[in-house]
């Protein structure tokens, strides 16, 4: 019973993550490569619980060291998230910032266009 229960924790884990990074995703939270790296990795959490072959440790660990081992898993599994969550945030951050700096380059350059244009006309008239 308490190797189905681990395997089930181990499934639900991999099913939250998943659908974790899904949503983030589709709310602009987290970039591709990143988002693919998590969805990699709870699909490994799913196929863990679920394949027998895989999930051989339930055997080997008692409910009581893998309750523990959980608790500390998702509360690192949360951190990594979470910074995963401000990279993410911060590349966004400067993809926007390079296309602003790209528009405000092709701005300046127009405005200096006009200027030697302008130039020009000043000097033919002086002339």
């Amino acid at each position: 019973m308490a190797i189905i229960v681990m395997r089930g924790m181990v499934v639900l884990t991999g099913l939250v993550f998943l659908w974790l990074d899904f949503y983030s995703f589709a709310r602009r939270r987290i970039v591709a490569n990143i988002g693919l790296g998590w969805g990699a990795f709870s699909l490994q959490l799913v196929l863990v619980g679920t394949i027998p072959g895989l999930s051989a440790w339930a055997e080997v660990i008692d409910l009581v060291t893998f309750l523990g081992l959980y608790v500390l898993g998702i509360v690192a599994l949360l951190g990594v998230w979470l910074i995963s969550v401000s990279l993410s945030k911060l590349i966004m951050r400067n993809q926007e910032l390079a296309m602003m700096v790209s528009l405000l380059n092709q701005e300046n350059e127009r405005i200096l266009k006009e200027l030697e244009t302008l130039a020009g006309k000043d000097r033919r008239h002086d002339g």
